[in-house]
């Protein structure tokens, strides 16, 4: 297979696969910043929630 860019595939399918994590990382901190302050959920939602614990 003709490499790309004198890279093999196996390098850049690593480094895909590494800036795919970091930017998973960053996507789970955005997300906890924004649930930090959790708004009071309707009840439906809240029995949901419980149901998920229990299971």
């Amino acid at each position: 297979m003709k490499k790309l860019f004198n890279y093999s595939t196996e390098y850049i399918q690593k480094l895909i696969y590494n800036l795919s994590l970091a930017i998973g990382e960053r996507a789970l901190e955005n997300c906890c910043f924004l649930t930090a302050y959790e708004p009071e959920l309707p009840k439906e939602l809240q029995l949901n929630k419980q149901n998920q614990k229990g299971s």
